[in-house]
């Protein structure tokens, strides 16, 4: 009997020495009570040192501490009696957290730390004590600091690279008006043809100038301020995207360029009429600008799930896959091939791809050099 009752205290001796260890090597904060009502609380080394407690001082609420004040902050705020998490855990007999916690050590230090807990049972049932993990925060927070503040560093370079790009593409425009009206003033212009020349030189230049400020203001509007602004009308998808094809024949019988339109869904999606019609204006231009003389363009719809996608597809010199990630960037330009003057601002598919996103929808390309392309439009159905 004498040796089984030396075994078993052995046993929990033991037990107590690799606890005790654990609790000491733990690199997170433990806070546990020793009665139901919390009267006495204390915590491993790696929270006490934190709180700028002696081992085995009580820091409960309670505890009468001499010149060693505890406040805890959840959200800001300053927490006391039932509101500390410990508390909480005992009274309201579940588990609290995971919450973010602040605790203002004596010395006026702030640990930040992130604590769960939950109330321990008798076999009865009966809430004998409590316990509480306290994850420090310290090195999350900045880590959340260090992307923060490296999100702000890009949209900066974004917002230069932007003005950059912006002072480039008007100074074109700009130095050919200068230089045709620099000319006049010279008495360069003799006669009536090269008078109406360089002013409708100059006149092409000024629509160029005004669509690119147009395009400028709606990229630097403010994505939210911008998706307020834009209608919420129940619009015959299908039949706009036809009217839009139907308008740019002219243009594609110029290029020698086919344009096949498949029936489209009779359906219905909520927006804005006039920015979707430069949407798809926008892709239906390109497909026939940048298609193969003789080709075609195939413009077609399909329904998937609760949305509609709007296929426009050409033949024409496609887009490498190097440039293809990044087509729909502000002012991009791609190889030289598809670089040609079309008359457009560098802006189109930005543009598209802007409205396409006020409108809860995307927009994305497929496309292999030399085997054309097709933008994909998808928006959800009007419910």
């Amino acid at each position: 009997m004498k040796n089984t009752s030396a075994a078993s205290a052995k046993r929990l001796l033991e037990s107590a020495q690799r606890l005790k260890a654990l609790m000491n090597a733990l690199p997170a904060g433990i806070a546990f009570s020793t009665d139901e009502t919390c009267t006495y609380i204390t915590g491993n080394p790696y929270l006490l040192e934190h709180l700028e407690m002696a081992s085995g001082d009580n820091i409960s609420l309670d505890a009468n501490i001499a010149d060693k004040k505890l406040r805890h902050f959840i959200g800001g705020k300053e927490v006391t009696g039932a509101e500390l998490p410990m508390q909480r855990a005992i009274a309201e007999r579940r588990q609290v957290g995971p919450l973010e916690i602040e605790v203002e050590a004596p010395s006026g230090n702030r640990w930040a730390h992130e604590a769960i807990g939950a109330p321990i049972y008798d076999e009865n049932g009966k809430v004998i004590s409590a316990v509480l993990v306290n994850m420090d925060l310290t090195e999350k927070r900045k880590a959340s600091e260090a992307a923060r503040l490296e999100r702000f560093l890009e949209q900066q370079r974004k917002k230069i690279d932007f003005i950059a790009d912006a002072a480039h593409e008007l100074r074109t425009p700009l130095a050919i008006i200068k230089g045709n009206v620099d000319l006049a003033i010279r008495g360069g212009l003799t006669d009536k043809a090269s008078i109406e020349e360089t002013l409708r030189a100059i006149d092409h230049e000024v629509l160029h100038l005004d669509r690119l400020l147009a395009d400028l203001t709606l990229l630097t509007a403010d994505r939210g301020e911008f998706k307020s602004k834009v209608g919420a009308h129940l619009i015959d998808i299908g039949l706009l995207v036809e009217g839009i094809a139907k308008r740019h024949e002219g243009f594609a019988l110029k290029k020698t360029v086919s344009m096949c339109i498949d029936t489209l869904p009779d359906v219905q999606v909520i927006g804005d009429e006039r920015h979707l019609e430069r949407l798809f204006s926008n892709i239906v231009s390109n497909a026939i600008s940048y298609g193969k003389p003789g080709g075609s363009v195939w413009i077609s719809g399909r329904i998937e799930g609760d949305k509609i996608l709007i296929d426009i597809k050409d033949d024409g010199i496609g887009i490498s896959k190097n440039a293809l990630p990044h087509i729909f960037e502000r002012f991009y330009r791609a190889e030289s091939s598809r670089s040609k003057d079309t008359g457009g601002t560098g802006l189109g598919l930005a543009i598209v791809k802007w409205i396409s996103e006020a409108h809860g929808g995307s927009v994305n390309a497929t496309s292999t050099e030399g085997g054309g392309s097709t933008f994909t439009v998808t928006f959800p159905l009007a419910s």
